[in-house]
């Protein structure tokens, strides 16, 4: 659906927000400012926790072992030019917005930053992150 998304919009700039989070303020404008040095950015996140290891979730790599939220690329943050989206699309499945900013990473310029301006709801205990990680952890 995000694909399709992108191919009907006809904005300048593409990013995706969560239904369960929410930006503040500035985070547009935070992000624009960033669009005369980059193609494509993430960022880290004001996370809601209600725990200490919320904040945890599966390495891409290993899915065993888990990694601070800070330490990915997270689907949400990711904001930058269309053509940047209109070219890559996002694969089905676990870490899809690590491996779109890896491909994009290959052809345009990318950087994550430490932003802070999308608020990221870790606390829903029904979250597909937090059942992957019960089922990881009961393993």
């Amino acid at each position: 659906s995000i694909n399709r998304a992108i191919l009907n919009s006809t904005g300048e700039y593409i990013t995706i927000l969560d239904s369960d989070d929410e930006y503040k303020l500035n985070h547009i404008e935070e992000c624009i400012k960033q669009m005369k040095y980059f193609d494509l950015i993430a960022s880290t996140t004001t996370t809601i926790v209600n725990e200490d290891s919320d904040n945890l979730v599966s390495d891409k790599n290993d899915n065993k072992k888990f990694i601070h939220v800070d330490d990915c690329i997270l689907f949400a943050t990711l904001f930058g030019k269309k053509e940047v989206f209109a070219t890559l699309k996002f694969n089905h499945g676990y870490a899809a917005d690590a491996s779109f900013y890896e491909s994009a990473s290959k052809l345009y310029s990318v950087k994550k930053l430490d932003l802070r301006t999308y608020i990221y709801y870790r606390n829903n205990e029904d979250s597909i992150t937090a059942l992957m990680k019960k089922k990881q952890l009961q393993n």
